[in-house]
């Protein structure tokens, strides 16, 4: 008898940090200077960084701080790839672990292993190179509504007059089987920080 195969498609969806609802959230600087609204965004104004739209969030070194990525998948799945695109500042080696960094998937605390940022940029520099650390493989999502949040979940300095050990976070990825969309919020970027530069960029790339 004649039979029918099925192919399934899996597609890598890239959603960028700099379009998570940035409202409400308050991050620490390195000297004194805080962060709330746009000023979380950075602008990778060299290109040293290789950010995938070229802006990033940093600033997220308050205990509490939060990236929160509201994602729709067409259909239930369990072949989801987690992946964090990230960086570090600041001049010196540090790691984060899922204990002090922590990856929530639908209420969900994800493990993931240790990722240590080495020969860290001093500030002022350009930015360090963001490099793609799987989280997890075979995650489970649901159809319809998938929250996906990175929380820095630590109270420890990592100098100056920052209050907690984070990443500069770039982007997340999900490759899967799934049609995954999101609506972004279109952060207006006339503050994002270009190091101590206000950038009055207009023009916006939609991508995802």
């Amino acid at each position: 008898s004649d039979m029918t195969l099925y192919a399934q498609w899996e597609v890598t969806y890239i959603f960028e940090a700099e379009y998570v609802d940035l409202s409400g959230m308050y991050g620490a600087g390195w000297s004194g200077g805080n962060a709330s609204g746009q000023t979380f965004i950075g602008y990778d104004e060299t290109g040293s960084g290789q950010a995938s739209n070229q802006f990033f969030l940093s600033y997220l070194y308050r205990e509490g701080g939060t990236g929160r990525f509201v994602i729709q998948a067409a259909a239930e799945v369990d072949d989801a790839t987690l992946v964090m695109r990230l960086a570090g500042e600041g001049g010196a080696e540090f790691t984060i672990t899922s204990d002090i960094y922590t990856v929530m998937v639908n209420g969900t605390a994800v493990t993931y292993d240790d990722i240590t940022f080495k020969d860290v940029p001093t500030l002022g520099q350009p930015i360090m190179q963001f490099q793609d650390y799987v989280v997890a493989e075979g995650v489970h999502l649901n159809a319809g509504e998938n929250v996906i949040e990175l929380i820095t979940t630590n109270a420890t300095s990592m100098g100056g007059t920052t209050a907690a050990i984070a990443p500069m976070v770039d982007c997340i990825k999900s490759t899967t089987s799934a049609n995954l969309t999101w609506q972004p919020k279109l952060n207006l970027r006339k503050r994002c920080r270009v190091y101590g530069l206000l950038s009055q960029r207009s023009s916006l790339s939609l991508h995802w």
